[in-house]
């Protein structure tokens, strides 16, 4: 009867290993549904940014899957046509600077390309926290980025 026991608890256990990747790996595919609301931290006009201030919740989103919606912010070098990089905004009011949480950089997978449009898109690509991207005049103007992004098709 022990070795019955001890048998059954074996291949218990032989199934629970076998199982687990593909569940955890089913869990890593899982793309994240963000919002600029999510990515929002507590920041004053003035304050100088401390990577400290990116909560838990939105750090444990880095180098996994998300999906994000806002606008095309239009900067220099965001053409009509074929943009590879550009910065995504939550809304499109063109008022700059913007907070650093409504900014990100959006580099697109190699053989994606989005047009610029007026109207808002949805981006699904790998998250990441970044080290402060900064303007010439040393300003910080965004801390999360989104690479081998594609614009979803409606």
């Amino acid at each position: 009867m022990k070795q019955l026991v001890s048998q059954c608890l074996f291949v218990i256990a032989v199934f629970c290993v076998a199982v687990r990747p593909a569940n955890a790996r089913e869990q890593e595919d899982k793309v994240a549904e963000l919002s600029f609301k999510d990515l929002k931290f507590s920041i004053a006009k003035g304050e100088e940014f401390r990577d400290e201030m990116i909560p838990e919740s939105v750090r444990k989103h880095h180098g996994k899957p998300v999906r994000i919606s806002g606008f095309i912010f239009p900067g220099k070098g965001v053409e009509r046509q074929g943009n590879t990089l550009f910065v995504l905004v939550r809304d499109n009011q063109e008022s700059f600077p913007l907070p650093i949480y409504e900014s990100i950089i959006v580099r697109l997978k190699t053989d994606e390309t989005a047009n610029f449009t007026v109207r808002p898109i949805t981006v699904t690509g790998e998250f990441r926290v970044i080290e402060k991207s900064k303007l010439p005049d040393g300003q910080v103007y965004a801390v999360y980025e989104i690479v081998d992004g594609k614009v979803d098709s409606d």
